[in-house]
């Protein structure tokens, strides 16, 4: 399990059908190693602010999305279909959904033979076990691959969190499908409205990792998605002459 395929997955999925009644507030995802037994808090949490017209996702700390390319936060603005990525203090860049095609292409089709990867390996089935996680009903699927026979996934889904993914809803180049790397089950998320509240990995079926969700309904959200007036926005041209100027 790679802490940030979970994070970007929710990015750069597949597809979703709208919701009539969307969620707002805060999702906080809280990652923990398992050491002698004990929950050991890992640094790499993030959190994803929810508004029925924009979605943005903070981390604790930079990631790494293609190249030299490190991002604070991803800001989705469903109206302006665009994603504002967080590149500086007082700097970020807008890109448009091709034009993320275009920048993932500049690195080759990696991730296209990822997505081939996972179609032929990765094996989801439903457990028919359902409880109570965090407040929400949550039915649990197991998720194996099957080049990796000594690690397997739970996940808890719910079905109650109703999220407007907006430009999220539309489908994406397959190179785009495989960005995240990830045994994350797309089609349930975005297809099938669920939504991961609990996420255990296994190796040789003693648990190692654990992502807990922890859902805020607030307005706060309203204003962490907004950008500072002092903050000047790039194009993705701008940005990549900026970064060669910088080489020069």
């Amino acid at each position: 399990m790679k802490k940030i395929s979970l994070a970007f997955v929710l990015f750069f999925g597949l597809s979703f059908g709208q919701a009539e009644a969307q969620f707002e507030g805060k999702i906080q995802f809280h990652d923990y190693k398992i050491k002698a037994g004990e929950k050991v808090k890992d640094d790499d949490a993030f959190t994803l602010y929810i508004t029925p017209d924009r979605i943005l996702l903070q981390g604790d700390q930079q990631y790494k999305v293609r190249g030299s390319l490190k991002t604070e936060g991803i800001l989705v603005r469903h109206k302006e279909q665009d994603f504002v990525l967080m590149t500086g203090e007082n700097e970020a860049m807008s890109i448009t959904k091709s034009g993320i095609t275009a920048f993932m292409n500049m690195f080759g089709n990696d991730a296209k033979r990822g997505v081939q990867k996972a179609e032929s390996n990765i094996t989801i089935e439903k457990s028919g076990e359902r409880q109570n996680v965090n407040g929400y009903a949550a039915e649990k699927f197991i998720i194996t691959d099957k080049e990796k026979t000594e690690l397997h996934s739970e996940v808890w889904m719910t079905q109650d969190l109703d999220i407007n993914w907006g430009v999220l809803a539309s489908s994406w180049d397959e190179n785009l499908e495989g960005f995240a790397d990830s045994d994350l089950p797309f089609e349930l998320i975005f297809d099938d409205g669920y939504f991961p509240v609990r996420w255990e990995q296994y190796k040789n079926d003693s648990l190692t990792d654990v992502i807990e969700t922890e859902v805020t309904s607030t307005d706060l959200a309203r204003s962490m998605v907004e950008i500072e007036s002092d903050v000047k926005i790039l194009s993705l041209q701008d940005y990549l002459f900026k970064q060669v100027r910088k080489k020069n």
